[in-house]
């Protein structure tokens, strides 16, 4: 049987990843027989490795069935940025081009959001593979995106009321669909969304800038943070995202201080680091395969090293009873939606008064 190649890529990494996704479901067999790499590189040094890593998967034969499939999930060196300018990556990626060539023993999915184009090995990989490019950049993309997403899911809403959603939440297709799965839920069981659906579960995030709060709501400092409330209730009046942004942060929060019993975290994480306590947490995840906001292993290092000192001035039982705080005022929000300034604010007051 044929050998399949899919380079799938394009300006949107959600909607790529999506897609990779259906093509991966479609083609496997045997899950034993798969391999997938976390392609997403931060330095020049991790991308060397994994391209070495990559090349001996692609001349290991399977152990376990007469088929094997690999998938290069989310590549980052294929875009213009610094690891595709590094000589020693680019000697890499032109052998691991030499690797697929040659292949003969196993399908292969390549991911990538976003590609230089103009790039000699990105037109290589076009040539190899069966090529698909997402191009989401216009209006009427994202509308149909959601609407088929919609129709999938059984779920009918007009145009107008579909306008109205992204024009409260923007164009991210990660976020957009998120809130879509959030309103399904919400409506469930009918099948039909009303504007009074929109206004009540679609959160606007257009216009907020809540990481200066969010960052002083967990430095313990009560009054710089309800301050810094008052400052964003100025540019805006919806508390929401405010209030998903601090439930996902402490979420996150609390993990690291389970962590930190457990092994004594610190900070100067690297990504090796984050993996091999997902492997070893792996059972509590869902899907260790999949990018979530929920898991601290699927963070970026940076960001998991810029929070640990926040996350070591708390305890676990202070964070629980913040997370506690945040479920609650959610439904407080929905129910005094013209007192929101003063609904966060009063939370604010409780969260200080645990510590």
């Amino acid at each position: 049987m044929d050998q399949q190649r899919h380079f799938i890529c394009g300006n949107d990494d959600f909607l790529v990843d999506r897609a990779a996704d259906e093509i991966y479901k479609k083609i496997i067999q045997n899950e034993q027989s798969v391999e997938i790499f976390n392609c997403y590189c931060s330095t020049v040094n991790e991308a060397i490795s994994l391209l070495d890593s990559l090349c001996i998967s692609m001349i290991t034969l399977p152990m376990f069935s007469d088929e094997k499939l690999l998938w290069l999930r989310s590549v980052n060196f294929l875009c213009d940025n610094s690891l595709s300018k590094s000589e020693a990556v680019r000697e890499k990626i032109s052998t691991l081009l030499d690797e697929i060539r040659r292949c003969n023993n196993c399908d292969i999915i390549l991911s990538a959001s976003p590609i230089d184009r103009r790039s000699k090995f990105v037109k290589v990989l076009t040539e190899l593979c069966d090529y698909k490019y997402l191009d989401v950049s216009k209006l009427n993309d994202i509308l149909s995106n959601a609407s088929k997403y919609f129709q999938a899911q059984g779920v009918s809403l007009s145009k107008d009321l579909l306008e109205k959603m992204i024009s409260k939440i923007g164009s991210d297709s990660r976020t957009l669909f998120s809130e879509i799965d959030k309103l399904i839920t919400y409506i469930y069981p009918r099948k039909t969304v009303l504007v009074k659906d929109i206004d009540d579960i679609i959160i606007e995030t257009q216009t907020s800038d809540f990481f200066e709060t969010i960052d002083l709501f967990f430095q313990k400092n009560p009054q710089a943070a309800l301050d810094s409330l008052r400052k964003y209730f100025i540019k805006t009046s919806e508390a929401r995202p405010l209030l998903a942004a601090l439930q996902s942060r402490n979420r996150l929060m609390l993990q690291i201080s389970a962590l930190r019993q457990i092994h004594g975290l610190r900070t100067n994480l690297t990504q090796d680091i984050l993996n091999r306590l997902g492997k070893e947490y792996k059972s509590s995840q869902n899907d260790e395969k999949s990018k979530t906001n929920y898991s601290i292993f699927r963070q970026n290092p940076w960001y998991v090293n810029k929070i640990i000192p926040c996350a070591n001035m708390f305890t676990v039982k202070q964070l629980m009873t913040f997370q506690f705080l945040f479920s609650t005022t959610f439904f407080l929000l929905i129910k005094h939606h013209d007192s929101q300034f003063e609904t966060m604010a009063n939370l604010y007051k409780k969260c200080a008064n645990t510590l």
